[in-house]
């Protein structure tokens, strides 16, 4: 989505940041099943964060995925719900995981931190990173997957920082 926002609307962005994502279409993935697994769970059963913890263990059986999850569960009076509109993007995770043809380029600085072991860049997506974002600055997080924040918080923080940093001079 932000890639998209810059690409179609530089001059409401003065910098952007790209984690762990390329300007391209991706397949089904776990964040599918997380979404369904979501969706699925019945709501009404659910009395506390552990028991929706456990409800998710057998279709999310990464442990990292359900905490982000349940970082998306709230608790109103008795019952809990999702804060995100889970129908909605269950329904609209094609359009999601999908990048439209275009030539468009964002000309101004973009950072494009990536993690070392990640399934969803590689070396790879430099080109079409280039392409659409020629001023891009690209750094590889090792030991890192997808979840940067999660595998590597700080170094993940300091990249961010220092690239926020030198937009406002």
């Amino acid at each position: 989505v932000a890639m998209l926002a810059a690409l179609r609307h530089q001059e409401l962005i003065s910098g952007l940041a790209v984690v762990d994502m390329a300007p391209r279409g991706y397949p089904p993935s776990t964040s599918d099943e997380l979404i369904c697994a979501m969706r699925d769970l019945n709501l009404g059963n659910i009395h506390s964060r552990a028991q929706a913890e456990e409800a998710l263990l057998r279709a999310v059986p990464q442990a990292a995925l359900r905490q982000l999850a349940l970082q998306n569960l709230r608790l109103e009076g008795q019952s809990y719900r999702w804060e995100p509109n889970i129908d909605l993007l269950a329904a609209s995770m094609e359009t999601i995981r999908a990048w439209p043809q275009t030539s468009a380029r964002y000309l101004g600085p973009t950072l494009w931190l990536r993690g070392a072991n990640s399934a969803y860049t590689d070396d790879s997506d430099i080109e079409s990173m280039r392409r659409h974002f020629p001023n891009v600055l690209a750094v590889v997080i090792p030991h890192a997957g997808h979840q940067l924040h999660v595998d590597q918080p700080q170094m993940t923080v300091a990249a961010l920082n220092g690239f926020a940093a030198q937009l406002e001079t």
